[in-house]
């Protein structure tokens, strides 16, 4: 048994006291002594660790609460980035694949759809302009039209125009065997840039190795 002054450093009246208040006990006074409160070893030790762990040291707690939200956001950070870095290392093969495979298309001449690009329009001028005369009635009349070759391949075009004296002879030939009735309607001018067109691609086809111009255009036409 230990006995506790009141100048024990624990004050131990006082913790007593105030431990059997919270435990709903209620001390019988002392008769002897009242400031001494007899206390066995077991007890004294009980209170010894109750009055260590009932006041912890300041700002103890606020410390364990700043390292709690300090790991928090770093592992929100954390997550954060492994998830951008993933995303984004997930898609690029993606889209190289499709790079790729929009490269292999265009290096065979096909759009992403599959269909064959259409190259731009090139057109070559055959000047001077061609002047046919007809005799209408016993009446001198004639037709004046320039022509316009419309192509997509400069490589052939430049080839057939190493034919261009066959070429221009056999426009001229077409247009005079026209009668000057038909040419005179919409509907005629027409029909002979259809069969101007046909007898080129005729011509670009046997010289050439392949029809080359897409369509012969009359940019200006006049009969008088």
């Amino acid at each position: 048994m230990f006995v506790a002054s009141t100048g024990d450093q624990l004050s131990c009246k006082q913790l007593v006291s105030t431990c059997a208040w919270q435990a709903g006990i209620t001390l019988a006074p002392n008769p002897l002594n009242t400031d001494r409160i007899p206390i066995s070893d077991g007890l004294l030790a009980w209170l010894r660790k109750k009055k260590d762990g009932a006041a912890p040291a300041p700002g103890k707690g606020k410390l364990k609460l700043i390292i709690l939200i300090v790991v928090g956001l770093v592992i929100a950070v954390g997550g954060s980035v492994g998830a951008t870095w993933f995303f984004l290392h997930k898609s690029a093969p993606a889209a190289e694949a499709g790079k790729e495979g929009e490269k292999g298309a265009a290096e065979e001449g096909k759009g992403p759809d599959g269909k064959p690009l259409k190259k731009e329009a090139i057109y070559e001028v055959l000047a001077p302009a061609f002047i046919v005369n007809f005799n209408v009635n016993g009446r001198q009349r004639y037709m004046q039209v320039s022509v316009a070759l419309m192509a997509r391949d400069q490589a052939k075009l430049d080839a057939l125009k190493a034919h261009m004296p066959v070429l221009r002879n056999n426009l001229v030939l077409l247009f005079s065997g026209q009668t000057f009735e038909n040419l005179a309607t919409p509907v005629g001018k027409e029909m002979l840039r259809q069969l101007a067109t046909a007898s080129v691609q005729e011509l670009a086809k046997k010289e050439v190795g392949d029809t080359t111009v897409e369509q012969v255009l009359f940019t200006n036409i006049v009969l008088q």
